[in-house]
């Protein structure tokens, strides 16, 4: 099993992106009665991130880097 260690962050932006996606994880689990985390990760991926400055959605940016990975490969 991999180790992984969290910091703090000094960027608002992040901040303020890790705080509205935990609002909004709440809201969606209420009221569609969902217990499942991949349908909450799969609603929360597409959600606009201002962090992200290429295509500005978690899911969209995945693919933009898998497909930079297998060109590079």
């Amino acid at each position: 099993m991999t180790e992984h260690c969290l910091e703090k962050t000094a960027s608002r932006s992040v901040l303020g992106t890790t705080n509205d996606f935990s609002y909004l994880a709440d809201a969606y689990r209420e009221q569609r009665s969902v217990d499942d985390l991949v349908d909450l990760s799969r609603y929360l991926a597409h959600t606009p991130c201002g962090p992200l400055h290429g295509h500005g959605f978690p899911d969209l940016e995945l693919k933009a880097l898998a497909a930079r990975a297998l060109d590079a490969s």
